[in-house]
């Protein structure tokens, strides 16, 4: 199954130690060869760039047992780092046996024709081991590297570079997987989403991160529709002004200029009839100031998988669905766990683990809150502001965004510092008490 990623979720969960993994039985040939596609689609558009082979060692055992959600997002996101700097703008991509257990493998994936200084520099990067970088290394790293060393601690896999010939050297990724069963197998759900109906219309795509755009460029490619690419808004309406396009997919956070006035510019050259749809880091009500001024007619929160991205491209390029019913409806709830389950479908363990978290997370912040604003300590509320807001985020607690992000920035006067605290605290007792009140 194919899915997106949310950097803004999960750079929250890495700082905040709250990102888990969730293991299950995949066929790593079938995996390894959608990783090889994904790869390709990353490089494809890039002159003179190519996968020029890929290789699977038959010694590997058929079903292996991990998060391969995890452990793809971190394979994909180093080679998008990588290509960058290949040498001879050519990177092979193989996946080895490295050493036998009854009841494990070690698995080294090796990606060859890396510039040996740039490939030294992640290794040095991703082990947090900043004395040994090199002192020429690459540009500073992107939010997506920096989940890299997040998650390299969290999948506890070993990085390490090895120099090969005058090709370039090899970056090694070391795991250790678990054999798993084919009885096991986590099986994706695939549909015709309707393919015959929407074939050849014209899908542009407006995202500013490369792994994205190639993840949702393959899922629609897959059903017969036809998909462009923009890494910002700037470039999608100059594509626009061009060549007819039936729908739109925008991220909200885009360079230059985001997707809010992005929407807004393409709705002005193009008219009422054409769909819009957002790409949002967290969920969005009707009511919401980013939907309900915006030019948009619906929204995606990320991550998303395929069947969730191709049932909402289906649902309005056939506009089945009456005017009233197109927005999102508000709803008047405290919070929403939805996003819990986003993070680890159908894990009720999880979720249980995360509400009981947050309940202690929350009382103990709210009292540090009261008696860093007797002491007129504003950094301090700053501070515990800043460490709270992901979990309120993570829960749902939409009412508590701006009162939160207030205090985190520390631009309230002391009379509304008070107000917003008491808010704060009153909203956090309700929702502990009907969590409280939860049957599991």
């Amino acid at each position: 199954m194919l899915t997106t990623y949310n950097n803004t979720l999960d750079q929250s969960l890495i700082a905040s130690g709250e990102l888990s993994l969730k293991p299950t039985n995949v066929d790593l040939r079938q995996n390894m060869g959608l990783m090889v596609k994904l790869t390709k689609s990353l490089v494809t558009s890039q002159k003179g760039i190519v996968v020029s082979n890929s290789y699977i060692d038959p010694k590997i055992s058929k079903v292996l047992k991990g998060d391969f959600y995890r452990i793809n997002q971190l394979l994909l996101y180093i080679v998008e780092y990588l290509w960058h700097f290949a040498e001879k703008r050519r990177l092979d991509i193989i996946c080895e046996l490295a050493k036998e257990h009854p009841h494990h493998q070690y698995i080294h994936f090796k990606i060859n024709g890396v510039a040996h200084q740039s490939a030294q520099y992640i290794v040095s990067y991703l082990s947090n081991d900043t004395q040994h970088q090199p002192t020429n290394a690459p540009e500073d790293p992107s939010t997506a590297l920096s989940i890299c060393r997040g998650l390299v601690n969290l999948l506890q896999c070993g990085v390490s570079v090895k120099n090969i010939d005058s090709n370039g050297s090899s970056l090694i990724i070391r795991f250790m997987l678990s054999k798993g069963t084919a009885s096991g197998l986590a099986h994706s759900h695939h549909s015709d989403h309707g393919s015959k109906t929407l074939n050849k219309q014209t899908i542009l795509v407006a995202d500013s991160n490369p792994i994205n755009r190639s993840i949702i460029t393959t899922i629609i490619k897959q059903t017969g529709l036809v998909s462009q690419e923009a890494s910002d808004g700037v470039s999608a309406l100059q594509y626009l002004e061009k060549n007819p396009i039936d729908l739109v997919l925008v991220n909200h956070h885009l360079p230059v200029m985001d997707g809010i006035q992005t929407a807004h510019f393409i709705r002005q050259k193009a008219g009422a009839s054409l769909p819009i749809i957002a790409m949002m880091a967290y969920p969005i009500e009707a009511n919401d100031p980013i939907f309900a001024q915006s030019s948009l007619n619906d929204f995606l929160t990320l991550p998303f998988d395929e069947q969730q991205l191709m049932n909402k491209i289906q649902y309005w390029l056939n506009k089945k669905t009456p005017p009233e019913q197109q927005a999102p409806k508000r709803t008047q709830q405290l919070y929403d766990l939805d996003r819990l389950d986003a993070i680890a479908p159908g894990n009720k363990d999880f979720k249980q683990k995360m509400v009981a978290l947050f309940k202690s997370v929350s009382e103990s912040s709210v009292q540090e809150l009261k008696e860093a604003l007797d002491k007129n300590d504003e950094d301090s509320v700053r501070r515990i502001a800043h460490r709270l807001k992901p979990t309120i985020t993570t829960m749902g607690i939409d009412s508590l965004k701006q009162p939160i992000t207030d205090l985190e920035k520390g631009i309230l006067p002391q009379n509304e510092k008070e107000k917003a605290i008491l808010n704060l605290e009153n909203v956090l007792t309700k929702v502990n008490e009907e969590l409280e009140k939860m049957e599991w």
